[in-house]
């Protein structure tokens, strides 16, 4: 069960404890969603809820704030497309059941290669390889995904992309093309595959979400038809 925690003289903040980010990296996270904010912060908020070592802040606006712990370490981007069939040929791309290789693992570790978790250097303690792993795992096993497809070239698996689905929806989850083969299309052949499998699967759209500082990643959603419709500023506070 998830619980809450209010700072006593803002009570309209709500803190939600994130149980498994918690377990997952041995500390207690916490999380606070801003959908309607001014840009202001009071400062109780961070001061009555100290028995969380992280808290994320989601903002639909820059905030503004005197505390020096509350740092914006993400400006995620959601893209959204419609779901189509597409005359493409996608040999090599093939649905992955099996075990956890050493070359998924690699994958699925480079493509958080601009998250937050990566990037915010207060992590110390393995946190973004944690997370990434538990996230390549239960895709692989269908906990979080649909389905998981890879591609491949020989024997050899140089890409991979998961998908999740909520009603009419397909979502991409993870995404990653080997470092040494990035330029030849791959990640773009993925991505037709997503929307490809959504369409015939009778889902109506097809989303992402990335950062924004990935611009490769930004450029070549855009190329194939994405539209950005949401953006989130994402804000990490640490007691420490």
């Amino acid at each position: 069960m998830l619980s809450y925690k209010m700072a006593p003289e803002s009570n309209k903040y709500l803190i939600k404890e994130l149980k498994w980010d918690s377990t997952c990296f041995g500390y207690s996270v916490g999380c606070l969603m801003l959908d309607h904010n001014d840009g202001f912060l009071p400062e109780d908020i961070f001061i009555y809820n100290k028995n969380f070592r992280l808290l994320y802040v989601f903002s639909k606006v820059l905030l503004k704030s005197n505390d020096k712990k509350l740092k914006l370490v993400d400006t995620k981007l959601m893209f959204c497309r419609k779901a189509e069939t597409l005359e493409c040929k996608f040999q090599g791309i093939r649905s992955y059941f099996g075990p956890l290789k050493q070359e998924l693992l690699n994958l699925a570790l480079s493509s958080g290669e601009f998250s937050r978790f990566k990037t915010d250097s207060s992590f110390e303690n393995d946190e973004y390889y944690k997370l990434y792993r538990e996230w390549i795992i239960n895709s692989l096993n269908r906990k979080i995904a649909i389905d998981l497809f890879v591609y491949y070239v020989g024997d050899g698996i140089k890409g991979f992309v998961s998908l999740t689905a909520k009603k009419h929806q397909v979502e991409i989850g993870l995404i990653a093309v080997d470092k040494n083969s990035r330029g030849q299309g791959i990640g773009r052949d993925l991505i037709n595959y997503a929307i490809n499998y959504a369409a015939l699967n009778g889902y109506m759209t097809i989303k992402v979400a990335t950062q924004e500082d990935n611009k490769p990643a930004v450029a070549l959603y855009r190329k194939l038809g994405f539209e950005l419709i949401d953006l989130t500023y994402v804000y990490h506070y640490w007691n420490i």
